[in-house]
């Protein structure tokens, strides 16, 4: 378990938004299952999520974001791979002087931050937003999008899917993952 999140759990039983026996409970269901305290707590309806999200930006003195008060700036959240938003339920919503904020359900996923800060060479500064919020923001945009065509085959699998002998396949996927040869060198052969 993690430290910080009994410490949560603690200062929320002291400031009786949940009580003992519900930290427990909630404690127990947490060993069993790969989950943050703050979800199973919300789960199991000891306290609701905005509540929970109040708190939490009150204790790690972050401000919060109503997202659905808010228009996404498409041009922003285009610069950031939907795998990104997806898996961290982050949402970039504001960009001034090459700082970006970011609604997030967890201020301590530093690898969301550091991510989103790498793709777009921008600062980054954190909004709490209950977590279903964001999912619910994430998925509304994401369904307006016209799903994203189909990755292209790589060089490799183009080259392979051209040779009809299945022994001669086998070579070449066995050469080429091999590394003995790149498929660049292996086209390049063909084209002499």
């Amino acid at each position: 378990m993690d430290p910080r999140e009994l410490l949560l759990g603690k200062e929320l039983v002291a400031q009786e938004l949940i009580q003992p026996d519900q930290l427990q409970t909630a404690l127990e269901y947490q060993s069993q299952l790969p989950a943050r305290l703050e979800d199973i707590l919300v789960k199991l309806d000891f306290v609701d999520e905005a509540t929970l999200s109040d708190f939490v930006a009150e204790r790690e003195h972050l401000p919060t974001v109503d997202l659905t008060a808010r228009t996404l700036d498409l041009k922003l959240l285009k610069q950031i791979p939907r795998a990104v938003i997806e898996t961290h339920e982050v949402l970039p919503f504001q960009l001034d002087d090459e700082t970006i904020l970011l609604a997030m359900s967890d201020p301590t996923d530093y690898r969301a931050i550091e991510e989103v800060q790498f793709l777009t060479s921008c600062k980054v500064e954190t909004a709490l937003a209950p977590r279903s919020l964001l999912r619910e923001q994430i998925e509304r945009y994401y369904s307006t999008l016209p799903a994203p065509p189909p990755p292209a085959p790589s060089l490799e699998v183009r080259l392979l899917g051209q040779i009809a002998d299945p022994a001669v396949a086998a070579l070449a996927r066995a050469l080429l993952s091999s590394g003995v040869v790149t498929p660049e060198e292996w086209q390049a052969g063909f084209e002499e």
